[in-house]
């Protein structure tokens, strides 16, 4: 095979861009969530569905973190329209001092959020 030409793959997004625009991962939402620990502890985390994970988490198949701290409680979400901005504000979350972290699950909780 010639070095100089390259070979693209037959995928879906290739074949029907438009199709898979509609279907693409870059159309699903991601979530910043933060949960309860059993033991009073919070996990801050992301996800594309934060109730899929939070069972996840007490089943046992989550973070390591949480594995010895179930069962665990989901207590606040945040939703963003790409990966990056949602990992970038978990990072800012976990930097959070735990006192900082319950003033903005209180605040969460006056909205009804849930």
């Amino acid at each position: 095979m010639c070095e100089h030409f390259k070979v693209f793959p037959l995928t879906p997004h290739f074949i029907f861009p438009q199709i898979y625009a509609i279907i693409s991962p870059m159309n699903t939402k991601h979530y910043v969530y933060i949960l309860k620990c059993a033991d009073g502890t919070f996990y801050t985390g992301w996800s594309t569905d934060p109730i899929r994970r939070t069972k996840a988490h007490n089943s046992g198949k989550g973070a390591k973190y949480t594995r010895s701290r179930r069962p665990v409680t989901l207590v606040y979400t945040e939703e963003y329209g790409d990966k990056s901005t949602a990992l970038k504000r978990e990072y800012a979350i976990k930097q959070l001092s735990r006192k900082d972290k319950e003033e903005l699950i209180a605040d969460y909780d006056k909205h009804d959020n849930f």
